[in-house]
């Protein structure tokens, strides 16, 4: 089940409390394997935004050191992700608290997503009215 959007979405990164809580409630670890969220929103997106308060998206390095955050699609849960540093980065405004990040994100249904295509501004998460389907 959803929300109904807009919604609210905060990058965390390891000292965040709600990381730390998301840790304590078995969603990620310690070191940031995200997998257990992400199955999470893939069930029921709507339950963990509930939870949170908000939509989460946990940071992430890959091996160069680049920094990335999971992104769940608010409407099916599909997980994605984008880089907010190095060669391949969306542009960001630096904010973990009420992100901006440009281009939009597009919920790929060839990777299993509902085609959900949204615009993150200053903290809200916002459908442009773009999905072509949905589970």
């Amino acid at each position: 089940m959803t929300m109904a959007g807009p919604w609210r979405v905060r990058i965390l990164r390891p000292d965040d409390p709600t990381w730390q809580a998301l840790v304590a409630a078995g969603l990620i670890t310690a070191d940031g394997a995200h997998g257990a969220l992400l199955d999470a929103c893939e069930e029921d997106v709507g339950a963990v935004m509930r939870a949170c308060g908000f939509l989460p998206w946990p940071t992430w390095r890959d091996g160069n050191g680049d920094l990335g955050a999971f992104c769940p699609c608010p409407q099916c849960g599909t997980p994605g992700s984008v880089y907010l540093t190095g060669p391949h980065q969306w542009t960001w405004n630096g904010s973990y608290d009420r992100p901006t990040l440009r281009p939009s994100i597009l919920s790929t249904q060839g990777h299993g997503g509902c085609g959900g295509h949204y615009h993150l501004t200053d903290g809200p998460l916002t459908d442009c009215g773009g999905h072509v389907g949905r589970r």
